[in-house]
């Protein structure tokens, strides 16, 4: 972090240690926290896409011939997020009493 703040580059982590709101700026901390989070969540997504891929191109022979041939095609993860993201949407409503 302080190699960024010291020598910016053009990254993710640089543009979080120029961040400021009314003079504050993130902590060497908050910045690291935020950064774990950021790689968790890159990392379960990825996990959570290859499974249902799997779970997908399985459920049939052929699919699972074309699977076990090439089980890096990524135009079919495209098209399979499109499918079923693991990123669902979601809906939440808030109601006044």
């Amino acid at each position: 972090m302080r190699e960024r703040r010291r020598q910016p580059q053009a990254d993710l982590i640089s543009a979080l240690t120029r961040v400021e709101e009314q003079g504050d700026v993130l902590s060497e901390e908050d910045l690291i926290v935020l950064c774990d989070q950021l790689l968790t969540a890159g990392h379960d997504t990825t996990r959570t896409d290859r499974e249902m891929e799997f779970w997908l191109f399985c459920r049939t022979r052929t699919n699972y011939r074309s699977f076990a041939e090439d089980p890096g095609d990524y135009l079919r993860s495209e098209e399979l997020l499109r499918y079923d993201s693991p990123l669902q949407p979601r809906r939440e409503c808030e109601r006044g009493f």
